[in-house]
Parts: structure tokens; sequence; C-alpha cells
């Protein structure tokens, strides 16, 4: 019997794509069939149909071998573009966003897309609005203020800057309970709170609420990361801070070089910061912060997969942005970015 599969094989290299169309691989297949079939009953003397069948059972035996090859091949194609999918998707839902300033520098900004409050109105500038009125009290607190509570307003702002739409609600609550014992105190009046700033924590205290009331986690960004599959128990000790680790880093270096502004090294520090508490954490714990009405959602996975994304995005950004990417310290942090992006990756299974 004769081997037909390097007959056959090279008939699909011949095709447009590769053989890539199965409908364009079964009429080469019906041709041979018909040519094969033909030969061999025009041949004398006659050959016995057990031969003959015998040759067209080869021929199929070459068929099934090309065709499992072919359906490798488009398994790993379809997973490739799963995978290119998935990684443009945890980019673009990402928050805070990697963006530029209006001095070109890099910079962190709410996502345009996914950070849109749940309501109408003036809640599209509320997270802008309370931090101008923390920077506000922060300026017109008296000397003699209780000195943590403007260690609670900042640790408020950078919660807001740092994570966009996606606070850890428990502390913008535990830093608004403390501010509201430090102002409501019976002696508060009279020992260090000036009329003019009852005003301001009556406007904080009223913004607050509403961030917590409309400012919930992105149904479509919470069920994109609950659905996504990370390797927890391979994001564990340094193989998950290195790179977060190594990111500040370069992003600091960026800051001082006049690259990248204060918030954007302000992000990246609190993702690494996030980045060490949770990597000792067992695999799959819950997640108290997570949208109940998605699937589970943990800290450490939400590290992994927010990460990726801000890293992927900012090398895009970063890499499309000469000025930027250009001198030392710019390119130091691409290349940091590259590198821990693909450490995050092997955890999401890229």
């Amino acid at each position: 019997m004769a081997d037909y599969y390097p007959i056959l094989m090279r008939a699909m290299q011949a095709l447009p794509n590769g053989g890539a169309s199965i409908s364009m691989r079964r009429a080469v297949y019906d041709r041979a069939r018909s040519a094969l079939l033909r030969q061999l009953r025009e041949l004398e003397p006659p050959l016995p149909e057990a031969d003959i069948r015998a040759e067209e059972e080869a021929l199929d035996t070459s068929v099934e071998k090309i065709e499992a090859e072919f359906s490798r091949l488009s398994a790993s194609r379809d997973r490739d573009t799963q995978r290119d999918v998935l990684k443009g998707k945890l980019a673009e839902v990402v928050s805070p966003e990697p963006a530029l300033s209006v001095e070109g520098k890099l910079d962190a900004a709410a996502n345009k897309i996914y950070d849109a409050p749940d309501g109408e109105g003036d809640l599209v500038t509320l997270p802008i609005r309370q931090n101008t009125l923390i920077k506000t009290i922060g300026a017109g607190l008296p000397r003699n203020a209780p000195r943590h509570l403007k260690s609670a307003l900042d640790s408020y702002s950078d919660e807001l800057i740092a994570r966009g739409s996606q606070p850890i609600l428990g502390i913008l609550r535990d830093m608004a309970d403390i501010v509201a014992a430090d102002v409501g105190a019976p002696n508060a009046a009279r020992e260090w709170l000036p009329e003019g700033l009852v005003t301001a924590f009556e406007i904080f205290m009223r913004n607050h609420a509403s961030l917590i009331e409309h400012f919930p986690l992105d149904r479509d960004r919470e069920t994109l990361y609950s659905e996504s599959n990370v390797n927890e128990d391979l994001a564990e000790g340094k193989s998950l801070t290195d790179p977060f680790d190594m990111v500040a880093r370069a992003s600091r270096d960026a800051g001082r070089a006049g690259l990248a502004t204060q918030d954007f090294v302000m992000v990246v520090d609190k993702m690494t910061e996030f980045a060490r508490v949770v990597a000792s954490l067992p695999a799959r714990q819950d997640d108290p912060t997570a949208d109940t009405k998605t699937n589970t959602m943990n800290p450490k996975k939400r590290a992994v997969l927010t990460g990726f994304g801000f890293f992927e995005r900012t090398y895009n950004l970063l890499g499309s942005t000469a000025t930027l990417s250009g001198p030392p310290a710019g390119n130091a942090l691409l290349t940091a970015i590259q590198n821990a992006a693909a450490a995050l990756s092997k955890f999401i299974g890229f």
C-alpha cells in the first residue's frame, strides 16, 4: 500500500491559507479518491477488490492523520485568539488606567468607560470633587487638630486615586469613621474645629455616602475577573511580589526623571503594597469587597488580573510614546513592565 500522506500534505500546503478551509480540504480528498480509484480500476490485469479497498483505506488513514493535525492546529489557534482577546479585555477594563498628563508625563486616571458611576448628574465628577475637598480641608486644619485626622483624610484620598472605581470600601469606611469621630467629638468645636470647616466636613460625609452608594464595582469587569482562570497556588511569595516591586522601583526612577507623575507612582506603589499583602494568602479566599451578584472573587486573583491589565495597558502606551520610552529611565520602566506582565501572565495561563 502506498503512503498518501506526503502527497496530500503537499496539496494542502498549496491551498490558500495552508488548507485552513475544511471545504477546500474535502475537495482535495474527493479528487484524490476519484483519481486513485480510477487509476486502480484501469490497471491490467485488474486488481482484486480487496487490494483496491486496502489502498482506499490507506488513503482514509492519511486523511484522518491530516485532519487530526489540522484539528490540533485549529485548537491552538483558537486558544491563541482567546488569549489575545482576554489580554486586550483585561487591559481595557483596568482601573485606574494609565494615561498621559497635560505635560506629557505618564499618569493614571479614571477609566473613562468602566469607571462610570451608577447614576447621573454630578456623580461623574464626585471622586474628583471629594479629593479636592480633602485638599481644602487639609490646608485649613489648625495645628492643634487631631494628628491622625489628616492621615485618615490622606489615606482616603490615596485610595480613591490609586484604585479608581475599585476602592477597598472598608478603607473608605474606616477612614470616614475616624473623620466622623474626630469632628463629632464633644470638645472639637471648642478646641480646634472652626465653623468654616464644619460645613466642609458635612459635605465630605455626604460625598462619602454617595461614593459608597453609587460607585459599585463595574459588573462587566467583575464578571470578566471572576470567569478568568488564575493559578493562585503559583501566585504566592516573591513570585507574586517581585514583578510589582520591579515596576515600582522603575516607576519611582521615572518619576524622579520627570517622566511619570506622582499619581502614577502612587498607583504602582499601592498595587505593590496590595500584592505584598495577598502574596502570603492561601488560594481562593473570598473577597469581602466583591460584588456578590457575580461569581466569587478574591484578593489574590484581583491583584494578578488588575496588575496584568495595568501593566499591559501601560506597556502599550509607553511603547508608543517615544518621548517617554526613549530616555534611559523610560526605557528601563518599559522593560520592567514587559517583564512584569510576562511573569503575571504565567499565573493566568498565557
